[in-house]
């Protein structure tokens, strides 16, 4: 089995947006990957970028938030080289199609100064099945209220077609509720059907994980 890890951070003053209540039926995740141009002025790039976020729309839209990449990677896997910006949407709509116009029209359709569009990448997957959630405390994260540092951890995978349908299954009811319980680790949601193209093709199957982290803890 073929699998690429990429783990990245919420990016400062980037607020988890949310307008609609889950739908497991008919849900796309759309990861759209950014980088800022050689030369450009990185902190105008960003702002732009998150004041497009905050004004972005798309219909059907379920969350929004954007990230930054890790410089170092939490958990070992294949290290591939991706753009340093990730808007991570869920949505809901008809299809893969639709879903990724719906993206374009609305938080893509006009690039900000600055942006590099060698580097402008975007999957979209199905959802598959509802989002798990973490279902013991985690005794090594306060319960006091602390601040937390919002992160996502994205798995591409690529199962064997001979045992496509059994890896699903221990994914499900193994591996997503032991991955659940590492420390800081919130949720898990499969995602199916990718489609898209960058330094990391399009796999059949990913895992979008969030985690909570104490600022500072890595």
């Amino acid at each position: 089995m073929l699998r690429h890890v990429i783990q990245v951070t919420c990016v400062a003053g980037s607020a988890l947006l949310s307008s609609l209540p889950a739908s497991a039926a008919e849900r796309f995740i759309v990861m759209a990957f950014d980088d800022v141009a050689a030369g450009a002025d990185e902190a105008v790039y960003t702002a732009c970028k998150n004041a497009r976020l905050d004004g972005a729309s798309p219909s059907g839209l379920i969350s929004a938030q954007r990230f930054s990449l890790n410089d170092v990677q939490m958990f070992g896997g294949v290290r591939v080289q991706m753009p340093k910006y990730l808007t991570l949407f869920e949505l809901t709509a008809s299809d893969e199609v639709a879903a990724a116009k719906s993206v374009d029209d609305s938080a893509l359709q006009h690039p900000c100064a600055g942006t590099d569009p060698a580097k402008s990448l975007r999957y979209v997957y199905r959802a598959s099945g509802d989002t798990m959630q973490r279902t013991h405390p985690d005794p090594k994260i306060p319960a006091d209220g602390t601040a937390r540092q919002s992160y996502a951890h994205i798995v591409f995978t690529v199962p064997n077609d001979a045992v496509k349908d059994q890896f699903e299954g221990w994914y499900f009811s193994c591996h997503m509720p032991e991955i659940l319980e590492r420390t800081g680790l919130v949720s898990g949601q499969r995602g199916v059907g990718g489609t898209g193209t960058g330094a990391i093709a399009a796999t059949a199957t990913m895992g979008l994980y969030r985690i909570e982290l104490p600022s500072g803890m890595t």
